[in-house]
C-alpha cells in the first residue's frame, strides 16, 4: 500500500489475492544481460483516495481494455498476470 501510494499517488487498500507467480515462465532477461527469475505476489486492491502521477514513461489509464494487452511492449508473464487478474478476478493464480 505504501510503494502505489508512493509511487503512483494513489492511497489503497487491499482487497485479495489475485496470484503466486515464479518458475521458468517468469524469467527475465534486461538489456544489460542480466538474468532473474521473478516471484511475484499479486494483490487486488480499490483506490481510496489520490489522482494518479504519470511518470509520462508509464500509461496511467488503460486504452483498449484487455485485448490491448498483447500490443503493450511487456514480458508475456506480466500479460499473463494482468489478464488472469482482470477475466478470473475470484480465482487465485499459481503459476
Amino acid at each position: 500500500m505504501r510503494e502505489v501510494e508512493e509511487e503512483a499517488g494513489i492511497l489503497i487498500t487491499v482487497t485479495g489475492l489475485a496470484g503466486v507467480y515464479t518458475g521458468p515462465g517468469h524469467v527475465m532477461v534486461y538489456s544489460s544481460g542480466q538474468m532473474r527469475q521473478h516471484f511475484a505476489v499479486c494483490l487486488h486492491a480499490k483506490p481510496l483516495r489520490g489522482e494518479p502521477r504519470p511518470d509520462h514513461e508509464e500509461r496511467s489509464t488503460p486504452r483498449g481494455g484487455t485485448e490491448a494487452l498483447d500490443a503493450l511492449p511487456i514480458h508475456p508473464s506480466m500479460t499473463l498476470r494482468l489478464m488472469q487478474a482482470v477475466k478470473q478476478p475470484a480465482q487465485i493464480h499459481l503459476a
